[in-house]
């Protein structure tokens, strides 16, 4: 075929004739295929001269009846017979080129096949939120509809809106609900209509294209073309995607058993057309689909029999996913399963005609000497299903101490195997994959324990008589159950426990789940045995056959652990004679109890309501254990400073007889030398907190009959160096007294009696895992009765309402305030900077590190509504409003008619001073007391005795500790996250000896972040109420407290 300059001319348009010819030089990677005689494929590369673009062309030339015809297409703009399709063309000619179809295009063909499927379309989760948004001003002030897209954030929320054009099916991603892509099928048909001048015709593609389609079935409204037959929805049918060969030019098609399906093209699912049957359907079998399985079939190369072996060479990268360039005829064979259970584990695999592949090969195509198998993917699933469904996972190793496991592969051995060769699946099963499981009854479970009377420890052994061998329980259990993986709760009715490689024995999961809970809460790693103290009884679970066992040979342990789990009350003892006041019976109860846990060696927490008498309880059993000749050593109180004088009152009151010495002087260290070398007559020692610290070194010397904890909330840290401290010291005794045993969580309540008798509530580990997580997270009231059960013998708390019922009533009213229009800007000012800088530090760090940021966020906030000027910003003396400050000294005038007797309690001492000013200012007499306040004594007389009517007292040095019932009004100026403390401030007042009515005024700036705190004290107070008391209601704190604490102010 000769192509001349003049019959080339005739097929382009002057300027592409006269423009190809200056681009004659530009031609890059020239490749011709010869078709036939009068054919010939030229695919090339043309540079722009504009801008250096470069540019694709494929150019089919042919002769007919000596007339030259040109079909060329290009990537540029132009896209037909351009000047780029000119010059290769026209490059042709100038060269002695023939045929140069080899590596190059073979290359260029399996690059492209490589690109697509390596940038194939994945499905994947809802990403985004469609928003569709109503204007009034569209095309000339017309009502309409705009879409924009909003992006799921990680972290929660949504992104950026930005507008989302619905125009092109191409923008639209797999990633969105059904119910968008409903709504946007009905819009673009509006749009359709709109801007297209109302054509009657309509492109099926992309979604909206399958949505139509699938609409127009349903509703019975289809045709074939231009008959009276309608369109059915068909049943799922096979595609085979396979090489199509016409005149050596060589491309991908998805064929079908019958001639007449064809496939749609261009939609997001594979979906036929039965032109017979007039059917349209499901295409199965295929892998690719959308716009990947479009490009694969566009793709075509020009490659003769002598050609194919090369190409299928270049191609064995890919060769799984599509079809080899062959002859050879390709087959679609349902597998056989083929299962081979081997030592370690089970093998799965698919044989098709001879030819095995497991789950894990994507190939899509099998090769033979004789054929090309295309394998059933969704026949292999269903196959692997099918075995999953007995438990176990091929191809990985068998999990021999996974409990489930274990008992997954006893059924599978015993019934799954015959199951599957009875559904024809080839099985073999090695010798040495037997695992050996033995029956064992409850008779054959034992336990020895060794103890001694003079201990309140004792050790256990369980064991298993094997064939009269005793094979002891206890190392295995805790190895085999000790990781959390090992949950047998779903275990309906056997266990299997591991006794040597591949034996186990099974035993009935009712007599042994009480053994494995004991074992893995008592067992000691160092001596191999169960160790157990008087204090630890609640922990042996036994079945009841062993509970009978106990009772016969141990009668005493036996005892001493049905009196704990059925603990009612004790037995009351008489007040001691030296003491100089008439007990209420409730403290005549606390002190018994307090006997009681001497009597057993165990620790306790008296936790009654502040104001109803822990110290005198205290005082009371002490004095009782000196009159009974117990007391042979002394005494260790530890309490905060604050509490150092009433502790001194207190005991010269009631119980005179008692020798007690305050440890707080320089002399204290000469005193603590005395008593290590020389002993002492002291009765009683009582320090602080900060000094035991100081002096632990020389304290630990010390043998103390009783160490006593008040506040004991003071070691709610077991990570604090001062409850490292407290535990290194020695006593026989210990008791913690504190009206609020738990202020914040159960972890605090595990760290008083960890002090008192460690590992009660077990290690914090296990408490955590066993207790704190399954109560505070999952609301698991199971849980809760067990930990309620098990601290009730040793925690004695009553309140005011139950034993002080002469009580006078006591009045709590929140104190609602409105911010000024200045404070109110100030707020949401501070309020947008710090809620941006708290969500930035969760982002970035999470939010267990973000605490000290949150914390200094919202104190900021709080401090605006206490009053603007205790802010450490210029924009507060721009502020001339403190709406708090002002209905305070409303309230107070009040008040002081009404001769009414008032404290006043403030986290903030800064505020103190504020509120000292405005009472000069008004010529109000006040009391102070501070951490800075140097004679405490002086200012709470001041109080008692009547000469100030107001005591101004922040909530830290006064919160506890002192008795000041001449008061009837309480105020607290801000609110503070822990109830408790509030409570404890509360109760300075409202206690034993209080005779007038007591008023409670809580002061809260409306819709703020106070709000916010008093609902979540509420919630605190649940928690505690939960544990603490019976008929509690559920509870849960959660992550969502810290965006409401940021919300905008807001009106109630």
């Amino acid at each position: 075929m000769e192509i001349t300059l003049s019959k080339l001319d005739n097929q382009f348009n002057a300027r592409a004739s006269h423009n190809g010819k200056l681009l004659l030089n530009n031609v890059r990677d020239f490749i011709v295929s010869v078709i036939g005689e009068k054919e010939i494929v030229i695919r090339g590369r043309v540079v722009s001269q504009s801008d250096d673009a470069v540019y694709r062309q494929a150019v089919t030339v042919r002769e007919h009846r000596n007339q030259l015809y040109v079909d060329g297409t290009c990537s540029c703009p132009v896209g037909y017979n351009c000047k780029h399709t000119y010059a290769l063309i026209l490059h042709y000619t100038k060269t002695n080129i023939k045929d140069n179809t080899s590596e190059i295009e073979i290359d260029r063909f399996v690059g492209e096949l490589e690109y697509i499927l390596e940038n194939e379309e994945k499905e994947s989760e809802i990403d985004s939120v469609i928003e569709y948004r109503l204007f009034d001003n569209i095309g000339g002030n017309k009502f309409g509809i705009k879409t924009f897209k909003r992006k799921i954030l990680k972290r929660g929320g949504l992104g950026k809106e930005t507008p989302f054009n619905i125009s092109n099916h191409r923008t639209l991603s797999r990633n969105l609900k059904d119910e968008d892509l409903e709504i946007m099928s009905l819009m673009k048909q509006i749009a359709f209509f709109d801007y297209r001048h109302h054509t009657s015709e309509f492109i099926l593609e992309g979604h909206f294209g399958v949505l139509n389609l699938k609409k127009l079935i349903e509703k019975d409204r289809l045709f074939f073309e231009n008959s009276e037959r309608k369109i059915n929805l068909g049943q799922s049918k096979k595609g085979v995607l396979s090489w199509h060969n016409s005149e050596n030019i060589r491309s991908l098609k998805v064929n079908f058993s019958e001639d007449e399906t064809v496939l749609i093209p261009n939609m997001p699912q594979n979906i036929y057309l039965d032109k017979k049957n007039l059917e349209v359907g499901e295409v199965v079998g295929v892998e690719f689909s959308g716009e990947t399985l479009k490009k694969m079939l566009e793709q075509k190369i020009f490659a003769k029999e002598d050609k194919l072996e090369e190409v299928s060479k270049k191609m064995s990268k890919i060769m799984g996913k599509i079809p080899p360039i062959t002859n050879k005829e390709i087959k679609f064979l349902k597998p056989t399963p083929y299962l081979h259970v081997r030592e370690n584990e089970i093998n799965l695999n698919f044989d098709y005609n001879g030819k095995r592949v497991d789950d894990e090969n994507s190939s899509q195509f099998l090769e033979t000497n004789d054929e090309i198998i295309q394998r059933d993917f969704e026949a292999e699933k269903e196959l692997l299903e099918r075995f999953k469904k007995f438990g176990l996972t091929p191809n990985k190793d068998l999990e021999l101490d996974n409990v489930d496991e274990v008992e997954n592969f006893r059924k599978f051995s015993e019934n799954g195997i015959d199951e599957l060769k009875d559904e024809n699946w080839k099985v073999r099963v090695d010798e040495k994959s037997k695992i050996n499981f033995k029956e064992i009854d409850s008779e054959d479970i034992d336990f020895d324990i060794e103890s001694d009377s003079s201990s309140q420890w004792f050790s256990m052994d369980f064991f298993i008589d094997i064939d009269g061998n005793k094979l002891k329980l206890a190392p295995i259990i805790q190895s085999f159950f000790g990781s959390m993986e090992n949950d047998f709760s779903d275990i309906e009715d056997k266990i299997n426990i591991p006794i040597g490689e591949r034996n186990f024995v099974r035993v009935d999961k009712e007599k042994i789940q009480p053994i494995v809970n004991t074992v893995l809460k008592l067992f000691n790693k160092e001596s191999g045995k169960i160790e157990i103290s008087n204090h630890e009884l609640h922990d042996l679970e036994l079945s009841e056959e062993l509970e009978k066992r106990l009772a016969d040979r141990h009668y005493n342990i036996f005892k001493l652990k049905k009196q704990l789990e059925e603990f009612q009350q004790i037995e009351l003892i008489k007040p001691p004679k030296g003491l100089h006041a008439d007990l209420r019976e409730y403290q005549r109860e606390g002190m018994s109890w307090m006997n009681f846990l001497r009597e057993y060696k165990f620790g306790g927490v008296l936790a009654d309501d502040m104001g109803l008498g822990k110290t005198i309880q205290t005082l009371s059993f002490l004095l009782n254990e000196k009159e009974s000749g117990r007391l042979d050593r002394p005494v260790l109180i530890v309490v905060p400073t604050s509490l150092l004088g009433n502790w001194r009152r207190e005991n010269l009151k009631f119980t005179p007889d008692l020798k007690l010495q305050i440890l707080h002087s320089r002399e204290r260290k000469a005193i603590i030398k005395d008593v290590i070398e020389n002993g002492t007559e002291t009765d009683i020692f009582v320090t602080t907190y900060g000094l035991v610290s100081r002096d632990i070194k020389e304290l630990e010397k010390i043998e103390f009959y009783h160490l006593i904890l008040d506040e004991a909330q003071k070691i709610k840290n077991p990570k604090a160096q001062i409850s490292k401290n407290l535990r290194l010291l020695n006593s026989e005794n210990r008791l913690c007294l504190t009206g609020t045993p738990m202020e914040n969580h159960l972890g605090e309540l595990w760290a008083l009696f960890d002090f008192l008798m460690p590992r009660f509530l077990l290690t914090e580990e296990s408490f955590n895992r066993f207790f704190k997580h399954r109560i505070e997270k999952e609301e698991d009231f199971e849980s809760l009765k067990k930990l309620k059960g098990r601290i009730k013998p040793f925690i004695l708390r009553r309140e005011k309402s139950e034993v002080a019922r002469e009580l006078p009533p006591k009045t709590e009213i929140v104190q609602s305030v409105t911010f000024g229009n200045k404070q109110t800007k100030l707020y949401e000012s501070i309020r947008v900077t710090m809620e941006k800088k708290v969500q930035e530090s969760i982002q970035e760090h999470g939010l267990a590190k973000s605490q000290i940021q949150i914390l200094d966020a919202l104190l900021k906030l709080r401090q605006v509504c206490c009053d603007p000027r205790l802010l450490k910003i210029d924009e507060k003396d721009k502020i001339d409003e403190s709406a708090k400050l002002d209905s305070l000294f409303d309230l107070l005038e009040e008040l002081f008619i009404e001769n009414r007797k008032v404290i006043l309690f403030s986290q903030f001492t800064s505020m103190l001073e504020l509120i000292q000013d405005r009472l000069g200012d008004e010529g109000i007499d006040y009391a102070l007391l501070t951490g800075k306040t140097r004679h405490r004594d002086e200012q709470i007389e001041l109080f008692k005795r009547g000469a100030v009517d107001i005591f101004l007292v922040s909530l830290k040095a006064g919160g506890v500790g002192l008795n000041l019932t001449e008061a009837d009004t309480i105020i607290i100026y801000d609110p503070w996250w822990n109830p408790a403390v509030e409570n404890q401030a509360i109760d300075r007042a409202y206690r034993i000896g209080q005779d007038k009515k007591v008023f409670v005024y809580r002061f809260i700036i409306e819709g703020s972040v106070e709000e916010k705190i008093l609902e979540l004290q509420e919630r605190k107070k649940l928690l505690s109420k939960s544990v603490l008391e019976d008929g509690a209601e559920s509870f849960k704190i959660t992550q969502e407290d810290i965006t409401e604490l940021f919300a905008p102010l807001k009106k109630s």
